[in-house]
């Protein structure tokens, strides 16, 4: 996350340099936040002539005055990193309690810095692991097609779905500054539905603390995860599920009366004959792709019969592995390292080469939510990338 130190900090500290001490409140923050960087959690963000006092300031820590020092020479650098963000910290000594401002587009909670409230790395909150995991991967590849210079830093923590409250509140009470962003499926099943339980509890932690502490949220405006990404995308996965019935969407996801279905369709679990009331109203979707409609005695006789096969508990998984780890490149390689037929390596090369462009296949209904993940993972995640030293 971008952190800011305004210039205020350093009239502070300048006028109080005969009291202050290495365990002043303001200087054990200096140096957390001088840490964090150096440790590639964050970005800090200032004017060259608080850089300047600071590199020099000798009541800091040598490696926050290195920190700073490295920042300086690379001052005019800085900006590139704010103007891909929409929210930051900034620390100050104006403000004497967090307070949530929105200034040109950006959302900006001042801290005061004479307070200790200790940075650490940010969080990224969702449902489990995978989900976390998930989203930080896709933005990892967002941001590599878009050749941007941006490294991430952000710990994933699940919640359960329906503990959210209980996690981001276990968070915020532990007394640190660990900026949270929360990514939550919607479980809406058509437009004008109401959120899921689990997202309407992390709504309603998200507006009590977003005033004071450092917290986002998105929930999706799909359905859930396995509503993200076009057929066109999810079939680069050699081996998923319900490939056939993916692929038979491909030629539907530029159709605008297709734009509900594949926001609210559960992908996930498969739909069988005694459950097909429950997607009756893709019914007109689902025929026009040639799934013949179950009769009544057919769902009575039959009643566990697939109807439409879903992408299964793990075909997600085996997506995030294959396409946005780029395990399909290995795959390749081994296809021809054993002398597998030609034209199956072939068909598996294309794919690996799709799948370092995924973005020209995101159009709507998917876009939006591509861009929230990225913008959210991105204002908390970022951080000075890994090549990027702090000596001297």
């Amino acid at each position: 996350m971008v952190v800011e130190i305004t210039e205020d900090v350093v009239e502070y500290l300048e006028s109080h340099k005969e009291e202050l001490n290495d365990q002043s409140d303001i200087i054990v923050m200096l140096d957390e936040i001088a840490r964090q960087c150096y440790e590639h959690h964050h970005v800090i963000y200032a004017e060259v002539d608080v850089l300047e006092y600071l590199k020099n300031c000798g009541i800091l820590e040598n490696r926050s005055k290195r920190v700073f020092s490295a920042l300086f020479r690379r001052a005019f650098k800085l900006k590139s990193y704010v103007d891909v963000t929409r929210y930051r910290i900034v620390y100050s000594t104006e403000v004497d309690c967090n307070t949530l401002k929105e200034e040109d587009g950006t959302i900006k909670l001042y801290v005061p810095i004479t307070r200790k409230f200790m940075l650490a790395q940010s969080e990224l909150i969702c449902e489990n692991l995978r989900d976390c995991e998930l989203y930080t991967d896709l933005t990892r590849e967002i941001i590599r097609e878009k050749s941007a210079n941006i490294n991430l830093s952000i710990h994933g923590i699940h919640c359960g779905g329906s503990e959210a409250d209980t996690t981001i509140k276990n968070e915020v009470l532990t007394g640190e500054c660990r900026p949270i962003a929360c990514i939550m499926d919607s479980d809406k099943k058509c437009e004008n539905d109401k959120y899921g339980s689990s997202a309407q509890k992390a709504i309603g932690i998200y507006e009590e603390k977003k005033e004071t502490y450092p917290i986002e949220l998105h929930v999706l405006a799909v359905r859930m995860k396995e509503n993200c990404f076009p057929p066109e995308v999810l079939t680069l996965e050699t081996n998923i599920e319900n490939k056939e019935f993916l692929t038979a969407l491909i030629q539907f996801q530029d159709d605008s009366r297709f734009e509900e279905f594949f926001k609210f369709f559960n992908f996930k679990d498969g739909v069988t004959l005694k459950r097909s009331e429950k997607v009756l109203n893709f019914r007109a979707e689902l025929e026009a792709i040639g799934i013949i409609w179950p009769s009544e005695e057919q769902i009575v006789n039959e009643p566990d019969k697939i109807l439409v096969p879903g992408i299964g508990a793990n075909g997600l998984g085996n997506f995030h592995k294959s396409v946005l780890k780029h395990q399909l490149d290995e795959r390749y390689e081994k296809m021809v390292q054993f002398r597998c037929k030609e034209e199956d390596c072939e068909k598996v090369h294309q794919k690996a080469i799709k799948a370092h462009c995924i973005l020209q296949y995101v159009k709507k209904p998917w876009e939006d939510d591509w861009k929230a993940i990225e913008q959210l993972v991105i204002d908390f995640g970022i951080a000075f990338p890994e090549t990027m030293t702090f000596v001297g």
